[in-house]
């Protein structure tokens, strides 16, 4: 019966630690500002975002942190130009 109680309680643990993380997660992804999710999921682009110019990344990375990235771009309001596989800003007039 100790068994049971304590799986119980490990998952209960492990459940609070998820939200936790998703919840943080949530909160950088949905940021207006640049975050501590961009320094790492932008790479050596991260000034160039920081100043709203065209950026490109390799194919290399893997597919999480593709969609990641391309949603947090889109969030930021970039545009996927896929002629020269780069994401721009739109020009404000």
């Amino acid at each position: 019966m100790g068994d049971s109680q304590g799986s119980a309680s490990t998952d209960e643990t492990r459940g609070r630690w998820v939200t936790s993380a998703l919840e943080a997660f949530e909160s950088a992804v949905l940021s207006p500002d640049i975050t501590d999710l961009d320094k790492v999921i932008m790479k050596g682009q991260l000034s160039r975002v920081k100043q709203g110019v065209s950026v490109s990344f390799p194919d290399s990375d893997g597919k999480d942190i593709k969609v990641i990235r391309s949603s947090r771009l889109k969030l930021l309001g970039y545009r996927w130009n896929a002629g020269d596989r780069s994401w721009s800003k739109p020009k404000l007039t």
